[in-house]
């Protein structure tokens, strides 16, 4: 399901009598285990894992809160598409769902083809259900003085962090295929 009101999808998915499982495939904040446990409350299972980029998408330090004055990371239409890695984070139930999408105010969840996500030994199956919070267009800014934000230091030590804690390697992937990243 595609869906760019997330409103409508919480209250759809509230009306189901029996909720399906699925994924979340995330590659901002919720990299970082702290800020997820902060939100979900709950045992949480991940799965480092790739979108690939025949999705045809890239990552960029690109989502503005302008009332706040901070930035985010979000994932754009581009024809400079890259992989972009992250972690599936499992969603057994309705509650956790809705916390995400709470959380997630700047973005609506849209539906990923199983073909352009991978990970290691089969984690996802094609009956697999995998969305990803992408940034409403209103929320994007083409400003590249990101260091104009108030957060943007502490924000992306603590994404930094998240991406460190699965591996080196897996950082160094995240600093070399984020736009608007070395700019800091």
């Amino acid at each position: 399901m595609k869906t760019r009101n997330n409103k409508h999808f919480f209250n759809k998915t509230r009306k189901n009598k029996k909720f399906e499982k699925c994924y979340i495939f995330v590659y901002g904040a919720l990299m970082n285990s702290c800020i997820r446990k902060k939100t979900l409350n709950s045992k949480i299972v991940i799965k480092p894992s790739i979108l690939l980029k025949k999705f045809g998408y890239k990552r960029c330090l690109c989502v503005e809160d302008k009332i706040k004055n901070e930035i985010y990371f979000g994932i754009k239409k581009s024809s400079q598409n890259t992989d972009i890695n992250g972690i599936l984070i499992k969603i057994n139930n309705q509650h956790m769902l809705n916390k995400l999408i709470k959380r997630e105010i700047h973005y609506y969840l849209k539906k990923i083809p199983n073909q352009y996500i991978f990970t290691e030994n089969n984690y996802i199956t094609n009956n697999d259900k995998i969305y990803t919070f992408v940034p409403y267009l209103k929320y994007i800014t083409r400003n590249k003085n990101i260091n104009k934000y108030d957060n943007v230091k502490d924000y992306t030590e603590k994404v930094m962090l998240g991406y460190q804690s699965i591996s080196d390697n897996f950082l160094k992937r995240f600093i070399n295929t984020t736009d608007n990243f070395l700019r800091i």
